[in-house]
């Protein structure tokens, strides 16, 4: 199903050779402490510095015993530190804590005591009265994991028992996304996977970004997972290549409004980025749909690989299938085996077991050797495609941005800017200038006019 592609007459972009002659320098320029704080984290709270007594705690050799430690404060670390405990982000007395491993390493490797589990868990907490303590505003910077990440609210994934009994009512992408933690920020960490998915973004979970970092490692399934009713989580200038046994880098699970833009994918040979719908999966009804999503100037390194392989998960539900896209929108539509196993509601996955991938934005990524043609993948409308390229070099430039105006939508160049009209205007507020910086969208102060 062909996608709507912008028109090229409207693209404020450079040429290719204009963007490739750059330097890296001028277009990633790196972005000043205050701004990252208005982008990726809410507010300026800090939790206080870990005590000597605290921090001989995080720093202690984990046993089966004494396996965790609980972070309220904030860890004073080095580069020559190495944790072996899990670190726990619970509840919002989490909330502030900023963990900077200046280098260090969280080690939950093969033979250690905390192999297989997830070294760092930031998630909710439930109170007596059904209301939930929420974790935000938090900070994860230079560290090195040797194991997983997975952050949650409700439940830890889209089968649990609270996230399925709400999801049975209306209302629950709201109650599941208030439920869950926001505003937690990844920066220049590597993950190094040993089995079990790298990173979790759990259902509900809002305002994630990973930035300057590297997922690298092996997983069972995907790299990343973004489950059902997340959003606005966002991926810049990372690198994706994790071995993964048989599933697609990337899951876009009922997960809308993300944003990934900038990052490098490889070890591609099972898929790319896949966005869908999980319907009926251990009876949860997803309501939120994968739509208005951007993948935008990421680059899909293929070398010796021919850009077809077994899909190995289709084959699960007995379809004999050769297509591993780098980009693949819609990708299930209803073919699994327990789509109608959430069945008996009006609503969400129940009444429609199709995706509903829609209004996703597939523009200038970089496809090595390989056509975009081939590597991505549309199977629902509308979404939109734009200046998708096959490149032998990675091209070095700023992304462009996507902005809607009205009911139409265009691609304008990083640093410029322009008018579009509100999707709900106010009084005296109807069009709003906008500027575009690598791939990020912000509004002018006072610039609204009628």
């Amino acid at each position: 199903m062909p996608a709507q592609t912008l028109p090229k007459s409207r693209s404020l972009l450079p040429s290719l050779p204009m963007l490739a002659a750059l330097s890296i320098s001028a277009l990633f320029a790196p972005i000043d402490a205050a701004k990252a704080q208005s982008i990726y984290v809410k507010g300026r709270g800090e939790a206080p510095a870990c005590s000597n007594g605290k921090m001989k705690e995080i720093l202690a050799r984990a046993t089966k015993d004494d396996a965790t430690v609980g972070l309220d404060c904030s860890p004073r670390l080095n580069g020559q530190a190495k944790i072996t405990k899990r670190l726990i982000f619970r509840g919002d007395q989490s909330n502030g804590v900023t963990l900077d491993c200046q280098g260090g390493t969280i080690d939950g490797g093969k033979g250690t005591v905390n192999a297989g589990k997830d070294m760092i868990a930031i998630f909710s907490k439930k109170q007596k009265d059904g209301s939930w303590r929420v974790p935000s505003n938090i900070q994860v910077k230079n560290c090195k994991i040797n194991g997983s990440v997975r952050i949650w609210g409700m439940d830890q994934n889209g089968e649990g028992k609270t996230l399925r009994a709400s999801s049975q009512q209306q209302g629950h992408t709201k109650r599941a996304r208030d439920a869950a933690p926001r505003h937690v920020w990844f920066d220049k960490v590597t993950i190094l996977g040993t089995g079990r998915i790298p990173l979790y973004i759990s259902p509900g979970t809002t305002h994630f970004s990973l930035t300057n970092s590297r997922i690298a490692g092996s997983s069972t399934s995907t790299a990343i997972y973004l489950d059902a009713e997340s959003a606005n989580n966002l991926f810049i200038n990372n690198r994706i290549e994790t071995n993964t046994k048989v599933r697609e880098l990337v899951a876009v699970d009922g997960s809308s409004n993300n944003r990934f833009i900038s990052n490098q994918f490889s070890s591609l040979n099972h898929g790319g980025i896949y966005v869908y719908r999980n319907c009926g999966e251990g009876g949860t009804v997803r309501h939120a749909t994968p739509s208005n999503n951007q993948f935008i100037n990421n680059s899909f390194y293929y070398n010796k690989f021919k850009g077809f392989n077994l899909n190995i998960e289709k084959l699960g539900d007995f379809d004999l299938s050769f297509d591993v896209p780098a980009i693949w929108i819609a990708s299930r539509n209803g073919g699994k085996s327990y789509c109608n196993a959430d069945n008996g509601f009006p609503f969400g996955s129940s009444a429609n077991n199709n995706d509903l991938a829609r209004n996703n934005v597939i523009a200038q990524n970089q496809i090595y050797k390989l056509s975009p043609q081939q590597m991505i993948v549309i199977n629902d409308q509308p979404n939109i495609t734009y200046d998708n390229v096959t490149v032998n070099d990675r091209i070095n430039r700023p992304a462009g941005c996507y902005i809607e105006d009205g009911q139409a939508g265009y691609f304008i160049e990083s640093k410029t800017q322009m008018e579009a009209a509100l999707k709900q205007p106010k009084p005296g507020c109807g069009r709003q200038l906008y500027t575009c910086s690598n791939g990020l969208v912000s509004a002018v102060p006072r610039s609204c006019r009628p």
